[in-house]
Parts: structure tokens; C-alpha cells; sequence
């Protein structure tokens, strides 16, 4: 297996077009909590499961960050894009991959979150 540099990696939309998954562009924000333009790949059999990626500014260089998470509702979508803190206190689970995961194994852990069984969140009426 070719091991790649983070700036030779194959790009993980085909193969996660292929499983049935949809793309989106997410602006990049300013204001109090900046943030860079991401984009998200998103399915939702029962509950949602997305994989955002965005480039995070390291000391030496840039770095393309992985980050997969699994949210119980399909109403999550809206929150899947916010900020960190935000996205963790709505997700079931979530996983950033190393810069250097190889996409194969990204894109393999992303497919199999879709068989997932994730319990709905309580409802207050």
C-alpha cells in the first residue's frame, strides 16, 4: 500500500459519493469565533453521520483536517457546522483523524458509522 503525503492524498468524495453521500460547501466565518471554510459530506439512513474537513493553520504548515461525527437526529444537520463545542454536545460520537490517515481508512470508518444504532435523543414536552 503507497503511503502518501498529506499534500498527495486522494481526494475522499469519490469514494464517499459512491456509498451515497451528498457534499457542501461551508463558508469560512469572521466575527468572535473565526473559522475556515469547511466541506461536509453528509448521510443520513436513520441518523446522521458526517465527515467535515478544513485546513487548520500549524507552526510549520497548513494541515487538512478529518473530523467524524454521528448525531442522533436528522435535524442535526444545522449544528454539524457550528462551532466545536457546539458539535460535541449534539453528537452521539465523534473522531478527528491524524492528517496523515491514509483516506481509505477515513472513508471506511465514515461508511461503517452509517450502521451505527444510535438511541434518540428524549423529548420534554
Amino acid at each position: 500500500m503507497p503511503v502518501f503525503t498529506p499534500e498527495q492524498q486522494p481526494d475522499i468524495w469519490p469514494l464517499l459519493r459512491a456509498a451515497g453521500f451528498q457534499q457542501r460547501l461551508v463558508p469560512g466565518r469572521a466575527g468572535a469565533r473565526p473559522s475556515q471554510q469547511m466541506r461536509m459530506f453528509y448521510l443520513a439512513p436513520d441518523h446522521l453521520v458526517v465527515l467535515l474537513e478544513y485546513v487548520v493553520q500549524r507552526p510549520a504548515r497548513e494541515v487538512t483536517v478529518s473530523e467524524l461525527a454521528v448525531y442522533p437526529e436528522l435535524t442535526d444537520l444545522r449544528v454539524a457546522t457550528a462551532p466545536p463545542v457546539e458539535r460535541a454536545h449534539a453528537r452521539y460520537f465523534g473522531i478527528p483523524f491524524e492528517p496523515r490517515t491514509p483516506v481509505s481508512v477515513i472513508g471506511a470508518a465514515t461508511i461503517a458509522a452509517l450502521t451505527v444504532t444510535v438511541p434518540r435523543r428524549f423529548k420534554r414536552h
